[in-house]
């Protein structure tokens, strides 16, 4: 929440490079003694929208636990991160898109049963479900947009959709979104996402995770 990623005029200075026009206007009118009519460049951060695109497909059968645990973990971020709960949702993928937590909804009982409750199956539409949570994101006003994929990054549902795949992210890199991908115990995300980190179980969270959002943040 501290992290300062870009470089915002502040005007009320007594110094600086540059006038604040509207203010030098006022003071002159007035005939004032006040001479913070500067403006300067101050670190500051952007507020964010986020979707989180969770694997519920059969191929993590296998860390389904892992998976809900971290999944628990980046909503409890995602509420702590982001200033407005309409700024964030969280989307299930295999064969179809599921809701778990929609822009209008509070992260209280019913979401968190949500994730609780979810199950492995199907096959792994990714490059589907990221078309979905784009333009999902591309509805939301922030400074900056993040899309969280929880995956073990391996495309699978018809033929040639790891070149599909390749080519919907390519896409993002047009946009104002930003890519994050996390590997459940597969180092296969790292194909994909340029941005990333692999995790075994949620208890690696607060390292792995963090050192990867940083390096997103830094790029808004």
């Amino acid at each position: 929440m501290m992290v300062k990623n870009v470089l915002d005029d502040e005007a009320g200075h007594d110094a600086g490079a540059q006038l604040d026009t509207q203010t030098v206007m006022q003071v002159m009118a007035t005939n004032s003694d006040r001479t913070d009519v500067f403006e300067q460049l101050q670190p500051t951060y952007k507020d964010e929208a986020w979707v989180i695109l969770v694997d519920a497909s059969k191929s993590l059968s296998s860390f389904a636990q892992e998976t809900r645990g971290i999944v628990t973990c980046l909503a409890e971020v995602a509420t702590k991160l982001v200033r407005q709960r309409t700024q964030w949702a969280m989307f299930a993928f295999n064969n179809s898109i599921q809701i778990i937590k929609d822009f209008s909804e509070d992260y209280g009982i019913t979401t968190k049963a949500r994730i609780g409750g979810l199950s492995q199956g199907g096959t792994t539409l990714l490059p589907d479900a990221l078309q979905v949570a784009h333009k999902a994101l591309g509805t939301r006003e922030a400074g900056a947009k993040i899309l969280v994929v929880v995956s073990d990054g391996y495309p699978s549902g018809y033929n040639d959709i790891d070149k599909k795949l390749v080519s919907v992210i390519k896409g993002f890199s047009k946009s104002d979104i930003y890519l994050m991908g996390i590997g459940v115990d597969s180092g296969a995300i790292k194909e994909y996402f340029r941005v990333n980190c692999v995790l075994k179980s949620p208890y690696e969270m607060m390292k792995t995770f963090a050192k990867s959002y940083l390096e997103l943040a830094y790029s808004f």
